[in-house]
Order: structure tokens, then sequence, then C-alpha cells
């Protein structure tokens, strides 16, 4: 399967992908986020792309919703056959995407290198709505850089 089964599954499933602020163009914008500060590692783009797409893809709605990312995490275990990841990788997706909302640098627990790319790509994207991320929150050196 692929990334384009997901997002039509999706798109078949909530109506998310249309908002203007969780929707598909901050999902396309949280990948490129993610693919730049992927660039020279070694890890799996796949799960960047998943990540994108699924992270906010179960929101209820644009406010307040802590509990999207374990419910988009739930959403993609019922749809498992959808994405073309290992098992391995694919608890390591399901990490990303529940835990994205609560993530926190200062907890200081080590995070697989992919995870803290996911979540930063997300944050990065805060610039979108006015918000201009503090460094403090972001897990990569790379994301940081950009907001000193």
């Amino acid at each position: 399967m692929s990334l384009e089964s997901l997002v039509c599954q999706i798109k078949k499933d909530t109506n998310m992908w249309k908002s203007t602020i969780h929707g598909l163009q901050h999902w396309e914008d949280v990948e490129k986020n993610g693919f730049f500060l992927a660039r020279d590692k070694k890890v799996n783009l796949k799960i960047i792309s998943y990540f994108s797409y699924l992270h906010d893809c179960c929101r209820e709605n644009e406010n307040d919703d802590p509990q999207h990312g374990p419910r988009a995490a739930t959403y993609a275990k019922k749809h498992r056959n959808i994405f073309d990841l290992n098992d391995h990788d694919f608890k390591i997706l399901i990490r990303a995407v529940s835990g994205h909302t609560f993530a926190d640098p200062s907890t200081k627990i080590d995070f697989d290198q992919i995870i803290s790319i996911c979540w930063d790509a997300d944050r990065l994207d805060l610039i979108r709505i006015g918000i201009k991320p503090d460094p403090k929150r972001l897990f990569t050196e790379e994301a940081r850089i950009i907001f000193r």
C-alpha cells in the first residue's frame, strides 16, 4: 500500500483534511519540514510521510483537543494494512503520532531520532498560525537553530 492509500482512506473517513488550519496543506508542510530535518540522516522517510498525514487526521475541533494524537494512533492501527512499514517502524510511527501533542524535550527522555524529527516537523509549522516555535520546545538541534 502507499501514502496515497492512506490519504484516500482519511478523506473517506473524516473531513479534517479540508481544514485550513489542521488539514491537507498543514500535513504537506509537515512532511516537507520533516524531510528537511531528516536530510543527511539515515531514517525511514516513510515514517515522516505517514506521520505528517496522520497526526491531526482525527482532530474533533481546531482548538483544544488533547486526545487527537492517541485517536490518530488508534486509527492507524485499525488501518494497519495501508502502511508499507515493518512492525518495528510501525510501532515507532504509532509512538510519534500518539505522543506528538504531549511531547516535552525537558523530560530528557531519549526519543528515537525519527520521532524527534516528526514532532519538530509539526512544531516548525506553528508559524502558519502566527506562533513562533520556542526553541526550548524543540527536540532537534536543526530545528532549534532555525528559531534562535
